[in-house]
């Protein structure tokens, strides 16, 4: 699908600040982007990408422009550390601790 370079331009930004934004709980889950260009007619973009999705969505005919959602588009899942493993890592930095405490206690002994 051609879009212009000014589309292209305003969702490279968008992405760019979401890329460097503060990530909490507060932030959406997708950012609005104002373009004046057709990507695609908004009926068969809501069919396509949309009501697979979220069946009993509509289009707001009241407002202008394209909302990407990121988390659905760019998120690439990362298998997690097994438990095994953090409480392997955990009881290692423990006994290096409590070595190290011991070290500076028998110090103070002396």
């Amino acid at each position: 699908m051609d879009i212009t370079d000014a589309c292209r331009a305003l969702i490279v930004k968008a992405y760019g600040e979401y890329a460097t934004a503060d990530y909490s709980q507060t932030l959406p889950n997708a950012r609005a982007i104002a373009c004046r260009a057709r990507l695609m007619d908004n009926d068969d973009y809501l069919a396509r990408e949309v009501l697979p999705y979220t069946p009993d969505a509509w289009i707001d005919k009241t407002k202008v422009g394209y909302e990407i959602p990121f988390t659905r588009v760019f998120y690439v899942y990362k298998e997690l550390e097994k438990a095994a493993d953090i409480a392997e890592r955990i009881r290692a930095h423990e006994k290096s601790l409590m070595d190290k405490l011991n070290t500076l206690f028998e110090e103070d002994e002396s």
